[in-house]
């Protein structure tokens, strides 16, 4: 069935709202990562405050005998009625098991959230290692299931995710950069028989005996490759300020955003973004040239789009208050006019639409940290992303697009062993995951989980 992922379905958001049974807005860790910038790999996410909260902690402290296997996000380990085994995201550190033993008694494969990158020309080597890291992961994996008569059992695997981000566009023939046939075409298929057999392993060790779940955290599919300046359209709506004036032709900075726009452009054109990347890696404050923020106003503007959710179809627009205060704009009134404009915009190639919903950020969640979502939030129309460049048109070309080719979507899937079990909720979504499963384990859930079970 179908199962809806968390606003914005990035991992971080999602897995987290998997565990623990809350939205974002009420746990907090909205966290978009980057990876084509420099410091992907020195991001560090604490999830610490979510420690004996997640399903298989609740399982545990009703007695219950877990088995977690590389559960993204959650790392540092801690103490479980049973084991768990995860590694680091993002950043540097040993990998790490619940209790220590298990280092000494199995071969661990890597664990974690691994981010290296591949270049055209390292996509074969990628696709070998990422295939090794799936089947070691499965037969440590099974290993760790016949240990012993757990009650519950979880294990994930993200490596289908980056081979969907990488390959897209090489197996997708509707996509404008696909390549045609060649050595990459079934890839994605392939791994998905690879999986399929990964899947049947696991079933028929424990199929006739337990419940088995198989989920997503989000859906996959085409990344935009169409852009959305948004800053440019609230820059020319007069809601936006530039830090560049009159004479703007004399100003080195306006020169160095057309200039950045012109060789992004080139580089897509001519198949030079695996040069572009090594180069960008020497080029300082890279993070405010992407986002075009050294010439962005943000406290003399009304309201602008921040880096939120990366250059997906899912983002938002901050208010700027006291700059509203000051100009008489009265806060909701605003809120208003802007998504009235906004909703209207068309793509002048083809006069298509390009939102396709745009809200107040309450009418999504609520929480105590829905103030981390910017005031408005939006989705665009499918193949359509946000960009934060200025001084250009205000929809344009994706020039990422064949680095990352694919991208998330809200809907994921959930499927169930037990079909004998009636559903409740026709559209679940990633905050029933832990009630179901507590439901299964005839576990109460608490009065802390936002879902409910999607079984009567």
């Amino acid at each position: 069935m179908k199962l809806l992922s968390v606003f914005p379905p990035d991992s971080v958001p999602a897995w987290t709202s998997i565990y623990t049974g809350l939205n974002p807005a009420a746990h907090g860790l909205l966290h978009s990562i980057d990876y084509l910038g420099k410091d992907h790999k020195e991001v560090s996410i604490d999830f610490s405050p979510f420690q004996k909260q997640t399903f298989w902690d609740v399982a545990s402290q009703a007695g219950k005998r877990v088995c977690v296997v590389n559960p993204f996000l959650a790392y540092p380990v801690w103490p479980v009625n049973g084991i768990m085994v995860s590694g680091p995201v993002f950043i540097g550190g040993p990998i790490q098991a619940y209790p220590h033993s298990v280092l000494q008694d199995y071969r661990v494969p890597l664990l974690g959230g691994i981010v290296d990158f591949p270049t055209r020309k390292s996509l074969g080597t990628f696709c070998h290692d990422v295939l090794e890291m799936t089947e070691a992961l499965a037969d440590f994996g099974m290993e760790l299931l016949e240990k012993d008569n757990w009650d519950l059992y979880f294990i994930c695997f993200l490596t289908l995710d980056r081979i969907k981000h990488f390959l897209w566009r090489y197996c997708d023939e509707e996509d404008p950069t696909c390549p045609g046939d060649g050595a990459y075409k079934d890839t994605i298929l392939e791994f998905y028989r690879l999986f399929d057999g990964v899947l049947g392993r696991f079933w028929e060790r424990v199929g006739g005996e337990w419940v088995v779940l198989v989920l997503s955290d989000h859906g996959h599919g085409r990344r935009s490759t169409k852009t959305l300046n948004l800053n440019e359209f609230l820059r020319k709506r007069g809601y936006l300020s530039s830090r560049i004036h009159r004479m703007k032709f004399l100003d080195h900075r306006y020169l160095l955003e057309r200039l950045k726009t012109g060789a992004l452009q080139a580089m897509f054109r001519y198949d030079l973004e695996d040069m572009g990347t090594k180069m960008a890696k020497y080029i300082p404050r890279r993070k405010a040239l992407k986002d075009s923020s050294f010439i962005t106003d943000r406290e003399g503007s009304v309201a602008y789009t921040p880096d939120f959710g990366g250059r997906n179809p899912f983002g938002g627009v901050t208010i700027c208050r006291a700059e509203a205060e000051r100009r008489s704009l009265e806060y909701e009134a605003l809120r208003d006019r802007l998504i009235e404009e906004i909703s209207q915009i068309r793509d002048p190639q083809n006069g298509q639409k390009v939102v396709k919903w745009i809200r107040r950020r309450e009418e999504i969640y609520t929480g105590q940290y829905l103030g981390k979502y910017p005031d408005l939030v939006f989705e665009l129309q499918e193949y359509y992303g946000v960009s934060w460049a200025l001084y250009t048109n205000s929809v344009g070309m994706n020039p990422t697009h064949k680095k990352i080719s694919g991208g998330h979507r809200m809907e994921g899937v959930l499927m169930m062993s037990d079909a004998g079990r009636a559903v409740a909720i026709e559209d679940p979504n990633l905050v029933d995951v832990a009630p179901t499963i507590l439901s299964l384990l005839g576990v109460p859930p608490g009065d802390h989980l936002e879902g409910e079970s999607i079984l009567r």
